[in-house]
């Protein structure tokens, strides 16, 4: 499986290297553009050092992982670095992948930004790593994420990952993104309701829509409330 990933790895360093866009030989990194028309001899080294660096970042969380939280926070510290600064989004794109590995307060604070991120494919890396940190401020980030950022995907790959935070703020954010026009988005938020509730309406969004309108500030749901004249008649729960 390793191999595996790392040849697809060098494969997409070499497309990406090689294709030959108005840009630059780099991909969404057209101000490198004069260095980027060297001879061709001199762009095929750099496939590999892209590989070799991708594999010396694998080796910094391996080892980190083994020792002590000092180590995890300094491998945290050297990935932030690599996120912020480096000019090839490849390589922010794994260092912020791998960030998800690492349960220091840094890396849950990197993160926080790279979701932010101008680049839509830094915020799904950071969406990604999240979902593995885990904790409160994991859970919020991608509150905001599955109910405000600007690409369908980003919205999507957040809102699969509230999956792995059940609570009354993950409830409510879902319900908020289960009203949203997108098929696509309602369907996912669905998925991850019956993951952290004790319900299963399938794929039927008005049965959700109607058992999220009747929960409560804890986000369970209200079994004491009482109609009162006036209210619109609740439609029926079905399973």
């Amino acid at each position: 499986m390793t191999d595996n990933i790392s040849r697809l790895f060098l494969l997409a360093v070499s497309l990406i290297l090689f294709s030959g866009c108005a840009e630059g030989m780099f991909w969404k990194t057209g101000y490198l553009s004069p260095w980027a028309r060297q001879q061709w001899t001199a762009e095929e080294a750099i496939a590999p050092t892209a590989f070799a660096r991708r594999e010396k970042m694998e080796e910094v969380v391996a080892t980190a992982l083994d020792g002590s939280e000092e180590s995890q926070e300094k491998a945290s510290e050297y990935l932030t670095e690599i996120v912020n600064n480096d000019p090839i989004l490849l390589m922010r794109i794994e260092a912020t992948r791998l960030l998800g590995d690492l349960p220091t307060e840094t890396a849950a604070v990197t993160l926080q930004a790279a979701a932010k991120d101008r680049e839509v494919e830094i915020r799904q890396a950071a969406v990604r790593s999240l979902s593995k940190l885990k904790g409160e401020l994991a859970a919020e980030i991608l509150v905001q994420v599955a109910q405000s950022d600007s690409d369908v995907d980003v919205r999507l790959a957040a809102t699969r990952a509230l999956a792995n935070f059940p609570g009354s703020s993950t409830t409510r954010a879902l319900a908020n993104v289960i009203k949203d026009p997108n098929p696509a988005l309602q369907l996912r938020a669905a998925e991850a309701l019956v993951e952290i509730t004790d319900e299963d309406f399938g794929n039927d969004i008005a049965a959700w829509q109607t058992y999220l309108a009747d929960l409560n500030e804890e986000g369970e749901p209200a079994k004491d409330r009482t109609a009162k004249e006036g209210d619109e008649p609740l439609l029926p729960k079905f399973r």
